[in-house]
């Protein structure tokens, strides 16, 4: 799903060979992850991996600049795939495409994605919309949730695997309809809390992993049809709309791009050419093995 080109680690970096700019905040960062996704004989090799994981990205993508949260993406990342050998490659591919307007020098496109937020829900639950609106809170009990595709905020790896793969296929904006939908799918515990910023924002900013995802991404994805965000670069609801974003246009080129057996049988002979030849393997081998 995540192109990743080819590109993978030879599991080694020289920590004294040339450093990139966020070097420092990463290691501080590495030194609380992984904690509450692993168990604690595993800590110290795992955050030494992300250290190798984390540095090679940012050595090699020098346009990139780091922000707290994406050891976080990072983590998952590598809890999944194993390795930073085979982390590496999506890791850069995400942060690339779906993400990389989060690794820009400010986050005027994260401010801008969170604003549309109770756009969203003002055409989706008014109720809660004014419930909100009424408490006077901002959306930055989000933010977590956003940067980190909440890999930040919920302790599971499956549940947020579950929740990438959705993200994965949909439009970077897609996140910010999950979000909407996480908060619609609390709604009747939500609305019992006093309009109060301070009590909200804590209800708020912990998302329980015991929720109902297929649900809510069900939710996210009917929302995005009926409103939907639009290319990256439009003024439509939850797109990002800055000229200078920096991600590529959408869909993304896996998105598109027909696998290598799709060109095989687009054409009738090729069809008739692929059935013949199969044919006649499976005859070979079911001679071979049935010789009286």
């Amino acid at each position: 799903m995540l192109d990743c080109g080819g590109r993978r680690l030879n599991g080694k970096l020289d920590m004294e060979g040339p450093r990139h700019k966020d070097w420092d905040q990463v290691e501080r960062d590495i030194e609380r992850s992984l904690f509450k996704l692993i168990e604690p004989a595993q800590l110290q090799p795992k955050r030494k991996e992300l250290s190798v994981l984390l540095h090679n990205i940012f050595v090699n993508n020098p346009d990139f600049n780091y922000y707290q949260g994406y050891h976080d993406i990072a983590s998952v990342l590598l809890i999944l795939f194993g390795s930073p050998e085979s982390a590496y490659g999506p890791l850069e591919t995400l942060s690339r495409h779906h993400i990389r307007d989060f690794l820009t020098p400010n986050f005027d496109p994260v401010i801008h994605l969170l604003q549309q937020l109770y756009p969203i829900l003002l055409k989706t639950d008014p109720e809660v919309h004014t419930h909100l609106q009424e408490a006077k809170i901002e959306p930055f009990f989000a933010l977590g949730w956003v940067i980190t595709w909440f890999g930040h905020v919920i302790d599971s790896v499956p549940v947020v695997s579950g929740i990438w793969d959705f993200l994965l296929v949909s439009h970077p904006s897609a996140i910010i309809y999950v979000a909407a939908s996480v908060i619609i799918e609390r709604r009747a515990q939500l609305l019992k809390i006093q309009p109060e910023s301070s009590a909200i924002h804590t209800f708020l900013s912990k998302v329980p992993p015991e929720l109902p995802f297929p649900a809510i991404l069900k939710r996210a994805k009917q929302m995005m049809q009926k409103w939907p965000p639009g290319d990256t670069k439009s003024d439509k609801i939850g797109a990002i709309t800055y000229p200078q974003t920096k991600i590529p246009n959408y869909p993304f080129p896996w998105m598109t791009e027909k696998p290598h057996y799709w060109n095989l049988l687009n054409h009738p002979w090729r069809v008739s050419c692929t059935v013949i030849v199969f044919v006649s393997i499976a005859g070979y081998y079911y001679f071979q093995h049935n010789k009286p």
